[in-house]
């Protein structure tokens, strides 16, 4: 698994959220930007627009589809949840068929949820979109 996104949290950008008239504390087993966003940078939250940056950190990976399975989209909830290996165990594993492929997203948030849930650590949203690459070699067909 390879990360290509920095996770913004609320103390790395302490100084900026705090300058906008914002506040970073301990809740919810994570540091958050006025007690609630366990994340420094969004393009939702209207209630927080002051506070957060809407700006991403963009990456470019030039890709082949012999070295590389997948790309992940997701948000803070589910890395939360799973560490980057194991989310990349998991869509390795759902890389077998069409059929699979399509359940995997499924899977990632069902047991993000679960996980969230059972150590009553955030309420938080959960969105993931799973990407697959594939070569000419390895297309087994739509109703697979």
């Amino acid at each position: 698994a390879e990360r290509l996104s920095t996770r913004h949290t609320a103390t790395l950008e302490r100084e900026r959220i705090e300058a906008a008239g914002g506040t970073v504390s301990w809740a919810l087993n994570a540091w958050r930007v006025d007690g609630t966003l366990a994340v420094s940078r969004s393009v939702g939250d209207a209630r927080y627009r002051q506070l957060l940056s809407a700006e991403p950190s963009v990456v470019s990976v030039d890709v082949d589809a012999r070295r590389h399975a997948a790309v992940v989209l997701a948000t803070d909830g589910l890395f939360d949840a799973f560490e980057p290996p194991a989310v990349a165990r998991i869509v390795l594993e759902h890389a077998t068929s069409a059929r699979a492929r399509r359940s995997c997203v499924g899977v990632l948030l069902a047991d993000a949820v679960s996980r969230q849930h059972a150590q009553e650590t955030s309420a938080d949203n959960t969105t993931a979109v799973v990407a697959y690459f594939l070569c000419d070699d390895d297309r087994d067909g739509a109703d697979a």
